[in-house]
């Protein structure tokens, strides 16, 4: 489901000063936070390691293979190997993310008003992720979608690298918003303007300790400050 404003967007048509404005996707634009805990419980569900879905929202914004290995650790017993939780995670991803993936309130109304190019930068395979974004209906909003496919993820900066080889623009006229400390972390290290949003993952003294130069709570806050 999409979240739409009714009547005129109050950012309907606005230019960014930004030359380019990168976002995160999942708990950044996209609420897919019961969707991805979702996911991991079902990827443990009769094993050492099962737990009910809301014991993974403290490992939101992590890549799998570290959520499979903090599993790992915190239960010994659990034998089931990285490939083995990826694949399972996936499978119950892919049955339920079109159904349960909705975007955040205003989403929809900034970035179909916005006349700067806009990007999305995320972990998850740009296969999954493309599937996702153009299902939420939003594709031909972005100028690139990026997901992350064999090279590291973040806070590493090689994805804000790679949108720039197809939207090219200066690292300070560039902006990233995202909802986790990694995103903050690669925005630094790319020296990109960095954003965070408290919707999501982490809250806004975690994202401010990892560096964010601005914190906001919601869509419209953010709006305001991308003028």
């Amino acid at each position: 489901m999409v979240w739409r404003d009714r009547g005129v967007p109050w950012y309907s048509g606005a230019v960014s000063r930004y030359e380019l404005v990168i976002f995160d996707f999942d708990g950044t634009i996209a609420d897919t936070g019961p969707v991805i805990c979702d996911a991991f419980a079902a990827a443990v569900a009769g094993t050492p390691a099962q737990r009910p879905a809301a014991a993974f929202q403290r490992v939101l914004g992590q890549p799998l293979e570290y959520v499979h290995d903090v599993l790992v650790a915190e239960e010994p017993a659990y034998a089931a190997s990285r490939a083995e939780f990826i694949t399972r995670y996936r499978a119950r991803y892919e049955t339920i993310a079109h159904a349960m993936t909705q975007l955040f309130p205003g989403v929809m109304d900034l970035i179909e008003g916005w006349a700067s190019p806009l990007a999305i930068a995320s972990s998850k395979p740009t296969r999954i992720l493309t599937r996702q974004v153009d299902g939420l209906g939003i594709g031909p909003c972005f100028a690139h979608v990026q997901g992350t496919d064999g090279f590291p993820y973040k806070p590493n900066p090689t994805i804000l690298h790679r949108v720039w080889e197809r939207v090219p623009a200066s690292p300070r006229g560039t902006v990233f918003v995202g909802d986790s400390v990694t995103d903050i972390l690669a925005g630094r290290a790319a020296g990109v303007v960095t954003i965070g949003i408290t919707h999501g993952a982490h809250g806004a003294a975690e994202l401010r300790a990892a560096g964010a130069e601005f914190v906001v709570d919601d869509v419209e806050e953010l709006a305001r400050l991308l003028r």
